[in-house]
């Protein structure tokens, strides 16, 4: 099946990267002019790499909510959750959008980490009536994003809530998204419509109503936006409050693993790192590991950067130490022998419910 999106996807005019890329696509021949559209008019991503588990069984509700931090109880039908798992020691190992459904919750997990996330979740069963299927392969995922998106697929106004439309000759899902996507509609299809719904969009693609994406692309916008992302913000290295994931903790749910710890961070003010926005003073590509300094000590690190075409500057977003932050000022970034100013900048997604 992911062969015949391949080629779906090649004979659009796709660039492939690697197999360990993500989106899997590099660009549809101009990068730039795909991350222009979806901040100004309409751009299509596909995402395939993501993975989809369904969790079952009479104690299903029961085992997720004791393994991870969002209160997941109250939600609806066809609802959509940010939601992670913590480890006992309170570090993120993985965070995902949960989908409520008739006797089972999905999860949308990150980049081929589905396998990775059922042997996870597979040590805390013990005599629990839980089974978990891997749908990864009958599930399509794309994402639209830019202001121009309703006007080819809207799914009302409600945030967070899929809702069954008809979208190029097939059913689909779609839902406004936030948290660990760029903000846009997120559409869920089976895996065998998407050469109908491709068909589909690049009809609008030839309208000049719809511009398909790339990886590039993607992360300028997830950057600029400030969206956390597995193996770059978080990946059992950093806390909930270090990777961007504050505000998706519930302080009233009862007890999960690793929430005393996360409720010892918030309520002694032990958070040492905070999860923050940079504007880093180049053009030029920055190769990891890149550090931040404050008189040449080191303050923080770097985890995602991108140069946005719009601002004609380089966002970042970094993990820095509050009390560095709190003296204000400019810091340096550190890549190999190369130095470069940096600012802070403003990161909409940390803000709290």
């Amino acid at each position: 099946m992911m062969n015949d999106r391949l080629s779906i996807l090649e004979q659009a005019g796709a660039r492939f990267g690697t197999a360990t890329d993500f989106p899997r696509v590099l660009n549809f021949g101009a990068w730039e002019e795909e991350y222009l559209a979806a901040l100004h008019r309409a751009a299509l991503f596909d995402l395939s790499g993501l993975n989809v588990l369904r969790v079952h069984g009479k104690d299903h509700t029961d085992l997720l909510h004791r393994l991870s931090m969002n209160e997941l109880r109250q939600m609806r039908p066809d609802d959509l959750l940010v939601n992670a798992f913590p480890d006992a020691k309170g570090k993120i190992v993985e965070a995902v959008f949960m989908v409520r459904r008739p006797g089972a919750i999905e999860l949308i997990t990150g980049f081929h980490r589905g396998q990775s996330m059922v042997a996870w979740l597979d040590r805390y069963i013990f005599i629990e009536d839980v089974g978990i299927d891997d749908i990864t392969e009958e599930t399509a995922l794309l994402l639209l994003a830019g202001p121009k998106a309703d006007s080819l697929l809207s799914p009302g106004e409600v945030r967070m809530h899929f809702t069954q439309l008809e979208w190029g000759g097939a059913t689909v899902e779609a839902a406004r998204v936030e948290g660990l996507l760029p903000n846009g509609i997120l559409i869920r299809a089976s895996s065998s419509d998407i050469e109908r719904i491709y068909q589909h969009c690049m009809q609008l693609a030839a309208e000049k109503r719809l511009r398909l994406a790339g990886s590039r692309a993607f992360h300028a916008l997830r950057v600029r936006e400030g969206v956390p992302m597995q193996g770059h913000e978080f990946g059992e290295d950093a806390n909930p409050y270090e990777a961007g994931l504050k505000r998706y903790i519930s302080y009233t749910k009862g007890c999960y693993v690793g929430q005393e710890v996360i409720a010892r961070l918030d309520t002694y003010d032990k958070v040492k790192y905070d999860y923050t926005g940079l504007w880093i003073d180049t053009r030029e590509p920055l190769a990891k590991p890149l550090a931040v300094l404050r008189n040449d000590q080191q303050v923080g690190k770097v985890t995602s950067a991108a140069w946005l075409p719009d601002a004609d500057r380089t966002a970042a977003i970094a993990r820095i130490r509050r009390k560095a932050l709190e003296e204000g000022g400019a810091f340096i970034v550190r890549s190999g022998e190369s130095r470069y100013e940096a600012e802070v900048r403003e990161l909409a997604v940390v803000a709290e419910k």
